[in-house]
């Protein structure tokens, strides 16, 4: 079950589409949860220091 901290990453992570380390920075959160639910295999790694959540509709073109 994630924690609190863990279900705002995965909200913003899908409402955003795609997250970076940089936006946690800007919502005051550390930047390890998104290699935490990386780890537990709640978000994707697409690209270096890009992530999206598993549901969330992504084009081909969102690291640009």
């Amino acid at each position: 079950m994630p924690s609190e901290t863990e279900r705002r990453v995965l909200e913003i992570a899908k409402s955003a589409g795609a997250i970076r380390p940089r936006d946690l920075d800007l919502c005051g959160i550390d930047r390890k949860y998104l290699n935490s639910l990386f780890h537990k295999g709640l978000l994707d790694l697409v690209d270096w220091g890009l992530y999206t959540h598993p549901d969330a509709n992504v084009s081909s073109n969102v690291g640009l």
